[in-house]
């Protein structure tokens, strides 16, 4: 006979907010195995339960000989991918059945009136950037741990300038020690939370990613790179969404807007010797809402060494020293993906001078003529355009 595995999300913890169909399983098996946390919490429903860390539930579970084995996981088994992981442990050893709870985030959105189906879900010191996330998206729901708690993610949002965001902690939900806060992370920044805790982050006018930069979007436009050539060099550095880039003489920070936007879940540094252009990078941040851009001050060499690593890089018109810093980039990452914009010939002999002595691959030259149209006399006139080279290349 096939053995009957029953995986209940157990939801914040309480008894009184699961289903009967899961309490019944809970009940019924001839083993349930839980983390500590959630047997104390279920406690009322039996006494002997099997206890293992949080990970181990369904191996523990599959090794059982009882043909009826219960096994609970936090909030809902659908969350994070939590049933894919224990039905790839359960199923070879036989039937799986779920019966899903409410997850922590969704009964804090019940208890503010706020849907959920909108919500962004992460989890806080992985996957996606936080300030990517509350960059593009209006809600965002983030569980919390003992390394990141409520107060460091206020604190991160702070330090970002986002200070006056709204934000929703709930703290030990569904029980009798429930504590639900909703102010901004400011307020909330020194607040100390009972773990486990759950946040909510509400972004009122999320930027939207797939849209391209425009000159007329930004502040301070003097001397910038027009836009057609930020498209071709951001085209050309095929940025994924979760990768760290680095925007090497950043000027204004339209070349790093457009790329935030790209790495919508990662981060973007902005490295700028000039303080006058970093003033200005810093009000088209926050104009156009990236915050995923980390701007970056001082020496491009000395700036980028304490950095985490790059996927990708790009070159700014007013960059120098290729040589130096090339070799810096494919030390941090020898995989390392690199455009550089060059603005003459001799710049264009520089670089390719550099990529091939430190023996990058893939090396390709593209010329742009970038010209725009006038209207004159009824006609439709081309100026006299610049010529700019990008080259790309990896290491």
């Amino acid at each position: 006979m096939s053995r009957i595995f029953s995986v209940v999300g157990a939801g914040p913890g309480q008894p009184g907010l699961l289903s009967a169909r899961a309490r019944d399983a809970i009940c019924q098996a001839q083993e349930a195995y839980a983390t500590g946390q959630i047997a104390g919490a279920l406690a009322a429903l039996r006494k002997d339960w099997q206890l293992c860390p949080h990970g181990q539930t369904a191996v523990r579970a599959a090794e059982s000989a009882c043909h009826k084995v219960a096994v609970l996981v936090p909030g809902d088994p659908g969350f994070f991918e939590e049933i894919e992981h224990v039905r790839a442990i359960l199923q070879p050893h036989g039937q799986v059945q779920v019966y899903p709870g409410v997850s922590s985030l969704q009964y804090l959105c019940a208890r503010l009136g706020e849907s959920y189906d909108d919500l962004f879900w992460m989890q806080a010191g992985d996957g996606p950037d936080l300030l990517a996330a509350v960059s593009y998206h209006s809600k965002v729901g983030v569980l919390t741990d003992d390394a990141h708690p409520p107060e460091k993610v206020c604190a991160v949002l702070h330090a970002a300038g986002l200070g006056r965001m709204r934000v929703a902690v709930g703290s030990r939900l569904g029980t009798g020690y429930e504590q639900i806060a909703d102010h901004n992370a400011q307020s909330l920044k020194n607040k100390k939370f009972a773990g486990p805790s759950v946040v909510l982050l509400f972004q009122d006018h999320p930027a939207d990613p797939l849209r391209p930069v425009f000159d007329e979007d930004l502040a301070g436009t003097d001397g910038m790179a027009r836009q057609e050539l930020r498209w071709n060099a951001a085209s050309l550095l095929d940025v994924r969404p979760a990768e760290t880039v680095y925007v090497l003489g950043a000027g204004n920070g339209a070349s790093a807007v457009e790329l935030a936007r790209r790495a919508h879940e990662g981060r973007v540094y902005a490295l700028e010797e000039s303080t006058d252009k970093l003033e200005v990078l810093a009000r088209n941040r926050e104009l156009l809402g990236s915050w995923n851009i980390l701007p970056v001050p001082g020496r491009l060499h000395e700036a980028m060494q304490p950095l985490s690593a790059p996927d990708a890089v790009l070159f700014g018109l007013r960059a120098h020293s290729y040589h130096g810093l090339l070799d810096r980039l494919k030390y941090k990452n020898p995989r390392v993906r690199v455009v550089i914009a060059a603005g003459s010939l001799d710049k264009l002999a520089e670089a390719q001078d550099a990529l091939q002595a430190l023996r990058y691959h893939k090396v390709a030259v593209s010329q742009l003529l970038l010209s725009r149209s006038r209207t004159m006399g009824g006609h439709t006139l081309m100026l006299g355009g610049e010529t700019v080279f990008l080259l790309y290349a990896e290491g």
